[in-house]
């Protein structure tokens, strides 16, 4: 009986672990080729872009943000600025009201305040009524962007097939273990991004520095309020709505955005994150496995069954865990365990020194990598927040139907550092 077991376990890790190999090594040497890649430095004719900054009691980061904006490499008369003020009850409004003043007649920044309502409708309303520009760049209030973000987000519309980008989002260092974590998660998922891209499997232009053509904006009818992600859920409405639209990872758009400063908000955060996905998901369940030639086979038929299976399955990974260190103990055979540190490692390492970035400096490269060996242990306190909010999220799984016939319009504000 122990023998046939451990014959079980021991063939349920090998599929599992040849499984993560094979896909873990695809994607890094896709993304390291395509980091590899030159960037096109094409002429730009600038087009009139809108950057759309939704807050709500954001007093703290949303005059630094509005700063690098105004920072960036972008003609002024091309560039318009949008605060979409939804219902702040501290002095957000008369940060911005100031920041407007001191800078009138020298750049094009505006506000627009009204009642809460939720991120969604803020931003369409701020969309629909306010900006002028051919491109839209939503920004969130606690994240800043690189001088050459706004220039090089452009760049990519020079395709016309392509109609969103997703920036290549940063974690602004906080010098806790929690926002080192936070650093490495990025650092690794975005630098993977590019494999998505590559393969034309992309489905999230995410919230910090995304940018779209207006245009489609509002062939799409612009952000629904039914989901807790509402930038996942746009990004599938775009998809959907025609053969040529393409959606694409900009990695050479950076933007910066502040580490989430608890455990408990992490755990907040990851969870709107999730269950959101879900719920989108279930809105776009047609997607899955559909033929139709205006889909990615790759999105339909791989990415998107296998996240859905990985949502469902991730309950179980720590019995497999667990299973695994048993196993390693009663065989004293640690190969297992030590592979996986050894990826997680390379991993990291790989994402830290990929391509031409000079967005971070050889000594920041040198002390990330410094840091390394640390890094399985950092990636696996992140995937315990992912087996809470897994538990979390299929406890409510029956609700999702219900849950997308009412608005979800509540803001939750993530704890912001104080400098």
């Amino acid at each position: 009986m122990l023998e046939t077991f451990n014959n079980i376990i021991t063939g349920g890790l090998f599929l599992v672990s040849v499984y993560s190999i094979v896909r873990l090594t695809l994607y890094v040497v896709v993304s390291n080729y395509s980091a590899s890649q030159p960037t096109r430095r094409r002429y730009i004719r600038y087009p009139k872009l809108t950057v759309v900054i939704p807050a709500h009691n954001e007093e703290i980061g949303i005059e630094r943000t509005l700063r690098s904006v105004l920072a960036a490499e972008y003609p002024r008369n091309r560039l318009q600025v949008i605060v979409a003020d939804d219902g702040s009850t501290d002095s957000t409004s008369e940060i911005v009201q100031e920041f407007i003043r001191k800078y009138r007649g020298s750049a094009r920044v505006e506000m627009r305040s009204a009642p809460n309502r939720g991120k969604a409708e803020a931003l369409n309303q701020a969309i629909k009524k306010r900006a002028t520009g051919e491109l839209i760049m939503v920004l969130d209030a606690d994240s800043t962007i690189d001088h050459k973000c706004l220039k090089n987000s452009a760049r990519y519309f020079l395709d016309k097939s392509i109609v969103a980008t997703a920036s290549n989002v940063r974690i602004v260092g906080n010098g806790t273990i929690i926002g080192l974590a936070q650093k490495y998660e990025y650092l690794i998922s975005h630098h993977m991004k590019r494999t998505h891209t590559v393969l034309g499997m992309e489905y999230i232009i995410g919230g910090v520095g995304s940018t779209f053509r207006r245009k489609v904006l509002d062939e799409v009818n612009y952000y629904d309020s039914d989901t807790m992600t509402e930038d996942i859920d746009l990004t599938l409405k775009i998809i959907t709505k025609g053969t040529n639209n393409r959606v694409v990872f900009a990695a050479d758009s950076i933007a910066y955005t502040e580490p989430v400063q608890t455990y408990r908000s992490l755990v907040r955060q990851r969870f709107r994150w999730r269950y959101g996905r879900m719920q989108t998901f279930w809105k776009n369940r047609k997607m899955f496995f559909n033929t139709d030639k205006r889909y990615s086979k790759l999105l339909t038929w791989y990415l998107m069954p296998t996240t859905l299976l990985c949502e469902i399955l991730i309950v179980v990974e720590p019995l497999v865990v667990l299973g695994m260190a048993w196993y390693s103990v009663a065989t004293n055979n640690y190969l297992p365990l030590i592979s996986i540190m050894v990826m997680y490692i390379i991993l990291a390492i790989v994402s830290i020194w990929a391509g031409n970035d000079r967005t971070i400096t050889n000594h920041e490269r040198w002390k990330l990598t410094l840091y390394s060996p640390a890094v399985f242990l950092l990636i696996y306190g992140m995937v315990t927040i992912e087996y809470i909010t897994a538990f979390q999220s299929i406890i409510r799984w029956k609700n999702i139907p219900n849950s997308l016939s009412k608005n979800h319009t509540t803001w939750v504000s993530p704890e912001r550092a104080t400098h």
